[in-house]
């Protein structure tokens, strides 16, 4: 809070770069650094729930982006996750 009593967004301005942000962890994390101001950049390794995210984000009255993150290690992986 401000000297008179307003909420101050401490992040305000800022970028924060979130890997998963578009659900779990991620997607929280990247809301609470939304909520204090800051554009948030996710690197995703699956796109088909990113814009959901970015429009929630958005709502918050900041700027949103996802980017596919590719890396050959996580083919593998993700499909023994699966």
């Amino acid at each position: 809070m401000d000297g008179r009593g307003e909420a101050v967004k401490s992040l305000e301005g800022r970028v924060a770069v979130v890997t998963g942000g578009a659900k779990g962890l991620g997607r929280a994390i990247a809301d609470e650094l939304a909520k204090e101001g800051a554009h948030i950049a996710r690197l995703e390794v699956e796109m088909s729930t990113a814009k959901e995210s970015a429009e929630g984000i958005g709502a918050l009255g900041v700027d949103s982006c996802a980017t596919l993150a590719t890396c050959p290690i996580l083919v593998p992986l993700t499909a023994r996750w699966s």
